[in-house]
């Protein structure tokens, strides 16, 4: 449990070990001196003096950041998840551009089953933070369960004439983990973006199904999500993990076609050429001539 005490420990007299926004001086002796007995409590594993300590700090000084993330770490511990919750947002109503504070809440979010948001702060998480790889972990089992109930939904709410009809002509293929975007070329193969496998597969007319592109041995591809195909059977990729689109030639050349674009999702290609693409990252639709 010692490793939630964050950043440093604040003395009265020494700085030892701090971030760069946790000094001693900008803080009340008073509330530097409760937040030092919550981190002595929480070592001690005497979790209901901790958070006295850390909340007598910061009713001393609001300003005091590191001693609401401790708070509401200590709520989360202890199973009070309510008020780690008040805590968290109080913390980033105060520092909007806490990264490991809006992974905390997605995570309480996730717990409370409002997956929509939790997938909202998550994706607000700059790819630069340390936080960043871990949200990784969440991100895809957060997108996983909304894509399962959005297909649940789906399936739950088709017109009933047309049962008999789906039944007639049912497939499917298995072996994914996280399947996410989908696209047919004009020879009818069909491609799949396997998130969670870092891969996308092809499937030929028959049912074949081979690996396309792998993470595994090409390092150009982070986090598939949506693919599309042009007019001379160029393969795109939403690489949603590297905030860029890679394009697969017909040759089987894969470069990076489109850069600095935050969180790339859906792709489509029209009839004219031009790539579209839903982007997450900054909440825009954007187009591109290819």
């Amino acid at each position: 449990m010692q490793n939630f005490i964050r950043r440093c420990v604040l003395s009265l007299l020494v700085l030892v070990s701090c971030s760069s926004f946790c000094f001693a001086s900008d803080y009340s002796p008073a509330a530097v001196a409760k937040y030092n007995e919550g981190v002595k409590y929480s070592r001690d594993n005497n979790y209901d003096a901790a958070i006295a300590a850390f909340y007598s700090s910061i009713q001393i000084d609001p300003n005091f950041l590191d001693s609401y993330y401790n708070l509401g770490v200590l709520y989360e511990y202890t199973k009070q998840d309510d008020k780690a919750f008040e805590i968290f947002k109080e913390l980033l109503a105060r520092n909007p551009e806490d990264d490991e504070t809006k992974l905390k809440v997605a995570n309480l979010y996730y717990k409370k089953g409002e997956l929509d948001l939790s997938l909202s702060y998550l994706n607000a998480i700059s790819a630069d933070s340390k936080a960043y790889k871990e949200s990784r972990s969440l991100y895809k089992t957060v997108n996983t369960k909304i894509n399962s109930k959005n297909q649940k939904s789906a399936w739950n709410n088709r017109p009933a004439s047309s049962i008999a009809q789906l039944n007639a002509s049912k497939f499917s293929y298995s072996g994914f983990n996280g399947p996410a975007g989908i696209v047919k070329d004009k020879s009818g193969y069909l491609y799949v973006a396997d998130y969670s496998e870092n891969r996308v597969l092809k499937i030929d007319p028959k049912g074949k199904v081979q690996t396309l592109i792998s993470g595994k041995t090409n390092s150009l591809l982070k986090g598939p999500i949506g693919v599309a195909v042009d007019l001379y059977s160029n393969i795109y990729i939403a690489n949603y993990d590297a905030n860029n689109i890679l394009r697969i030639t017909p040759a089987g050349k894969v470069e990076v076609v489109i850069s600095n674009i935050q969180k790339p999702y859906l792709l489509y290609v029209d009839n004219q050429n031009y790539l579209f693409a839903s982007v997450q990252g900054d909440g825009t639709v954007q187009r591109f001539k290819l």
